[in-house]
């Protein structure tokens, strides 16, 4: 073998010898004599060694199979349970490692005061921190902060060289109630008062997180106030500079303050309200209508209204609502004006059922104000945001009914199909005119009407209706838009219809119809 390969072939005739028997007894060794015996002795071990390396390469393909199999069942699962893991780690640590507090940096910190804190309040919350501190060092901070806020000039200095922060801005419109201010100010105010009641020195923690630190009230009540526009003033009371009114009031006792402090309230009509809710604006906002109840207006439900609108005679005004918000007051001061002819009700479209009861009139908006019919037709509505004036006028316009209101939804069944061949409606813009004088357009149009009461024939023959601008707002099909353009035409000038000329009372505008009327039947 080594005479006909070569030295070569020395290591692979060893492997030769292993897997075919060479090396073993002379009995049981087969003979390689000739080279094709060798050659295919050699072809022999390769096949063997390409199916070894084939047997391992599909067993690591099936194990790369089950690693991704595995990784698709399980991995989202891991991830999950890491997250989770993660946020439990972070929430702990933060009250091990929280932020300092700007205690040693900022001398209204040291005495837990507000940095628009009157000079009475500083005196009392340098006694109140005296009293309870026995460590020297600190006493002498206190004292410290005490000297510099004291003294007018040193304050202005100190507040100059240390600007306020955007949460303290917020107190510069909150009015501190005292004792000699509270009788005209809350007393004789028919504003509802949503107020701030704090501690005398209510340092904050050295450690910050977010399960110590309390809200920032100035803030919220500030953005709830906003959203109010003027129908609520904001206040603070400081319990322990003000004892006599705080007792007044009854957040004190004889055992203590009965509330954990700060907290809000509102203050209506000389009684406050502690608020328990949630720190959110739109829930500070809920709860100060809640205390502003009107006697003028009623809260109906889906329950309550079948009852609510056969009560009496007057016409019915509903008010459908989320939120509170400066329009819901608006509305209640509307229904003070017109509580004589009108009766006001008010639906929360959150409670059970109310959401029914604004579909059943096909209303679209919210807020929104429905002037209810007794025919149960398409009501006179106003939505969207509205103001005093614009509501007033309103409701004096629908408050007599006189004609039959077209919107979209009836205008083709009154004007287009009916058994009447005119149609002459009166188009109004309740928000921007004064109700006045579409009392007064109200009151001509009736009379023209009654002109052709005599004529049966014309009476036969013409409907007389009235719409106000609003339903532009809400209803916007083709039947509403034909108001303003020839029915049916896309290029049409709007010829067909006839206007007041001027110095042209309505009785003047009848008279000349018929005559061109009559002028070209005798054509």
């Amino acid at each position: 073998i080594n005479a006909e390969y070569g030295e070569c072939a020395t290591p692979a005739m060893s492997s030769i010898r292993e897997r075919t028997g060479a090396g073993r007894s002379p009995a049981r060794r087969k003979k390689l004599s000739t080279p094709a015996q060798l050659d295919e002795a050699f072809n022999n071990y390769n096949k063997a060694k390409q199916t070894e390396g084939t047997d391992q390469e599909k067993t690591s393909k099936q194990k790369m199979k089950g690693i991704m199999k595995d990784v698709s069942t399980y991995g989202p699962m891991v991830l999950l349970a890491g997250f989770t893991l993660l946020v439990v780690l972070l929430t702990l640590g933060q009250g091990f490692m929280g932020d300092e507090g700007p205690e040693d940096d900022n001398y209204y910190n040291v005495l837990g005061i507000k940095r628009m804190a009157t000079p009475s309040e500083i005196a009392v919350a340098r006694d109140r921190l005296l009293e309870l501190e026995s460590d020297e060092e600190k006493r002498s901070e206190i004292d410290d902060a005490f000297n510099t806020l004291s003294n007018p000039r040193s304050r202005r200095t100190y507040d100059r060289s240390t600007p306020a922060t955007r949460d303290d801005l917020y107190y510069k419109a909150i009015t501190p109630l005292t004792s000699e201010n509270y009788p005209t100010e809350v007393l004789n105010n028919q504003s509802a008062w949503l107020v701030e009641i704090h501690a005398g020195a209510a340092r904050p923690p050295r450690v910050t997180t977010i399960h110590n630190t309390p809200p920032n009230w100035a803030r919220l009540m500030t953005k709830a106030a906003k959203i109010l526009k003027g129908y609520s003033r904001l206040g603070r009371i400081n319990v322990d500079d003000q004892p006599q009114l705080a007792e007044e009031l009854g957040l004190v006792g004889p055992k203590g303050p009965k509330f954990k402090f700060p907290m809000i309230g509102v203050i209506y009509n000389g009684k406050i309200v502690a608020y328990k809710g949630e720190p959110r604006i739109l829930k500070i906002c809920d709860f100060l209508g809640d205390q502003i109840q009107s006697s003028n207006v009623d809260l109906v439900t889906y329950t309550t209204f079948a009852d609510w609108r056969k009560s009496d005679d007057r016409i019915k005004v509903l008010l459908f609502r989320k939120t509170f918000t400066r329009m819901v007051m608006v509305y209640r001061d509307a229904a003070e004006q017109f509580e004589h002819i009108m009766k006001f009700g008010e639906v929360d479209v959150r409670s059970r059922g109310a959401v029914n009861l604004w579909r059943r009139f096909n209303l679209r908006r919210l807020p929104l104000v429905a002037v209810l019919r007794e025919d149960d037709q398409q009501p006179g509505v106003l939505g969207g945001s509205f103001d005093q004036r614009m509501l007033v006028n309103f409701l004096a316009s629908n408050r007599l009914p006189l004609f039959p209101r077209v919107s979209s939804e009836n205008f083709e069944e009154v004007c287009i199909n009916g058994g009447k061949r005119y149609c002459a409606i009166l188009a109004a813009d309740p928000r921007y005119i004064t109700y006045r004088k579409i009392n007064t357009t109200l009151e001509v149009f009736g009379r023209a009407g009654k002109m052709f009461e005599g004529n049966t024939d014309l009476t036969d023959q013409i409907e007389f209706a009235w719409a106000d601008k609003v339903s532009d707002y809400l209803n916007t099909t083709e039947q509403w838009r034909s108001l303003y353009s020839v029915f049916g035409s896309d290029d049409a000038e709007p010829v067909s219809y006839t206007h007041l000329r001027a110095h042209e009372t309505p009785e003047h505008l009848v008279c000349r119809l018929l005559l061109e009327k009559k002028k070209k039947k005798q054509e």
